[in-house]
């Protein structure tokens, strides 16, 4: 490997560390147990406390409750599976869920959704070759939608495979223009190679798409703030957190920032990568 690549490959490790820390931080998460979770296209967290926490939680522990009854009765189906993983997913049951999902795959080898939906829950597991593997036999049984092509995206991007990773993005925004989740990985994607002037492009174009999620904004708010841009960050974060937890966020992120010469890492990633 060459010097130049070499420092590529700490340039966006650096990178790497700090966008997964800092995202946890501005989306308000109570835990860094799935530091990649802007990448996979999860479900948008609430913040812990509040009412609407409440009654979600509750909502899906009584989904839970359904849905594993009715696996009970059809373990291995294939429908009934994926609604029993979503459900245990969303209670942060990730292995749990991936069990569910290994014995649906075994059963059913041909079911494209569910190799999907098997290989994006290896990646949350930290399983990334086995989920690029898992993702290859989806696409092998034919006519890839922008979900596939999507999470084979954040696959290689997990891995390190940034320019990689974007064709699979540029393919799936083929088959679903201005699809807000694809634009957020892409987006995701560039600030991951230092590359912040087209990240913040891509999340400026999937906030301003409809159906574009809280987990959209707070990216934005992530990106602005690695540029330095602190107030507008702090504007964009509002629309999802209380002003307490924004600002609790703006003062880690400098903070962050200011550790261990990062700030001017970061600096310096972005004018190579642009």
């Amino acid at each position: 490997m060459t010097r130049k690549a070499d420092n590529v490959g700490q340039r966006t490790r650096r990178l790497w560390t700090l966008a997964s820390v800092l995202f946890l931080v501005l989306a308000g998460c109570e835990t860094a147990n799935n530091p990649v979770s802007h990448l996979l296209g999860e479900s948008d967290r609430v913040v812990t406390g509040s009412t609407s926490a409440i009654s979600t939680r509750e909502s899906a522990i009584a989904s839970t409750t359904k849905w594993a009854k009715a696996w009970q009765k059809r373990p291995g189906d294939a429908a009934t599976s994926l609604r029993y993983a979503a459900s245990l997913r969303s209670l942060g049951s990730n292995s749990k869920a991936l069990a569910v999902l290994r014995e649906a795959a075994m059963k059913n080898p041909n079911n494209k959704t569910l190799l999907t939906e098997y290989g994006k829950q290896l990646a949350v597991m930290g399983q990334l070759q086995s989920a690029q593997e898992m993702l290859q036999k989806a696409m092998a049984l034919g006519d890839p939608d922008w979900k596939l092509l999507s999470a084979q995206g954040t696959v290689l991007d997990k891995m390190g495979y940034q320019e990689r990773a974007r064709e699979y993005y540029a393919s799936a925004l083929k088959a679903s223009p201005n699809q807000p989740d694809v634009l957020n990985n892409l987006g995701m994607s560039y600030a991951l190679s230092g590359k912040l002037k087209e990240a913040e492009s891509a999340l400026r174009r999937a906030f301003s798409q409809q159906g574009a999620s809280a987990r959209t904004r707070q990216n934005l708010a992530l990106v602005l703030g690695l540029s330095g841009r602190f107030d507008e960050a702090r504007e964009i974060a509002s629309a999802d957190l209380p002003k307490a937890q924004v600002e609790a966020n703006m003062a880690y992120l400098k903070r962050m920032m200011s550790q261990r010469d990062m700030w001017s890492a970061v600096k310096k990633a972005n004018r190579e990568g642009s």
